[in-house]
């Protein structure tokens, strides 16, 4: 991605020699969107369970959305990782366990059907990443995305969703949506 060519200039290296090489996209992705937009509001994370993937942070932005909101919203969380237990424990904690579902591992061939029957992709990460997959894959079966501002995510999406600051604003973006 170019946020990894800016990086290994920032660390001195010559960008002359280094070549921005597009990921390519699955093309079982292409299908569909599926999902209504209606309340409740499905939103989705896929990736890897982990602190730095802001795994952490879903179950406050979900609280905060459906007291604050018009409409419901639900959550589903798909992947594998080390945070899947505090995930679980914090959602029963906080009284959650019927608006937040960890689907914890799906076969890579049914990604496509959950990305699209899911109204809006949540990525509330904190570290740079390199390039993410995953956005192309939701983004190819029509779901928009949400997205804290790291790395190459603006450069990914496009106008296909929006990156946000923090996490204060990424609710407040969904929230946002939600009305529109």
């Amino acid at each position: 991605s170019g946020h990894v060519k800016d990086t290994y200039s920032d660390f001195g290296y010559p960008t002359k020699n280094i070549e921005i090489i597009p990921n390519i996209l699955d093309e079982q992705f292409k299908i569909k969107h599926e999902s209504d937009f209606l309340s409740p509001i499905q939103l989705l994370y896929v990736g890897e369970l982990k602190k730095h993937k802001g795994v952490d942070r879903l179950p406050t932005i979900l609280q905060e959305l459906n007291n604050r909101g018009e409409r419901d919203f639900e959550l589903s969380v798909v992947g594998k990782g080390p945070f899947k237990k505090y995930l679980v424990e914090e959602i029963h904690d906080k009284g959650m366990d019927d608006s937040i579902t960890v689907e914890g591992f799906v076969a890579y061939e049914d990604l496509p059907s959950i990305y699209t029957n899911h109204d809006l992709f949540v990525y509330p990460g904190r570290w740079q990443e390199p390039f993410g997959r995953v956005f192309l894959e939701c983004l190819a079966a029509g779901t928009p995305v949400v997205s804290t501002n790291v790395s190459a995510v603006s450069e990914i999406i496009g106008g296909a969703g929006e990156v946000r600051s923090g996490i204060d604003e990424v609710t407040e973006l969904i929230l946002s949506l939600s009305h529109n």
